[in-house]
């Protein structure tokens, strides 16, 4: 098992070995900001919750589940996780930091989820990957509760005409004077979809010759 540490500007730093035999795993995930679970390989499939602190040493570690190897897939979400049967069902599980379920809550909260090969936990919702490519994000609320299905869009606009530049705002901003004055560079393009503003940027900071871009 490595580690890496990761930048606020996305790149990693040298990665470091915190742990043998994780093979015996088919599913390992990160979960409360402080510990791993894993789910055994064999057997019923079990999960086993590790206390972890952010330089990837281990603490206590316990059974916290038994029988997992029923689910496709295993999300963790917020203080829940997440599982997606054979047949598509997906039942929450409430837990908290000590591996403890909160078994009166656990419930099903939804079907259809066997036709996504990829489902991810972003913010407030899960994002999801059908097979043909396609990606949809479902709102979903604290306690199980999904909002409206949106197709994301990875080419905006969707239909482009003569008039699509129109929906695109760009602004930049520049100092020269090299490292002694703090000299800057930066382009951004702006536009709204769905109600979303998203800014594509550009930038370079002489001090430190930093480029960046997102």
């Amino acid at each position: 098992l490595m580690l890496y540490p990761g930048a606020a500007d996305g790149t990693f730093g040298t990665p470091q070995q915190i742990g043998v035999g994780w093979d015996i795993f088919n599913s390992v995930f990160y979960f409360g900001n402080n510990c791993l679970i894993a789910r055994f390989a064999a057997g019923g499939g079990n999960i086993v919750q590790y206390a972890v602190d952010k330089n990837g040493n281990f603490g206590a570690s316990a059974t916290i589940g038994f029988g997992w190897g029923i689910f496709s897939k295993i999300i963790p979400f917020k203080n829940l996780l997440l599982g997606i049967d054979a047949a598509g069902n997906m039942t929450m599980y409430p837990l908290d930091a000590g591996g403890n379920f909160d078994f009166g809550k656990i419930k099903n909260i939804g079907s259809g989820w066997g036709g996504f090969i990829h489902v991810i936990p972003y913010e407030n919702s899960l994002l999801a990957v059908d097979t043909g490519g396609d990606m949809y994000q479902f709102p979903l609320s604290d306690d199980g509760v999904f909002g409206t299905k949106t197709k994301v869009e990875m080419e905006f606009p969707a239909e482009r005409t003569k008039e699509s530049w129109k929906k695109f705002h760009y602004n930049s901003y520049m100092r020269g004077g090299g490292k002694e004055n703090a000299g800057m560079e930066i382009d951004n393009i702006l536009f709204k979809n769905n109600g979303y503003e998203y800014v594509i940027y550009r930038a370079y900071h002489a001090e430190g010759n930093d480029y960046s871009a997102g």
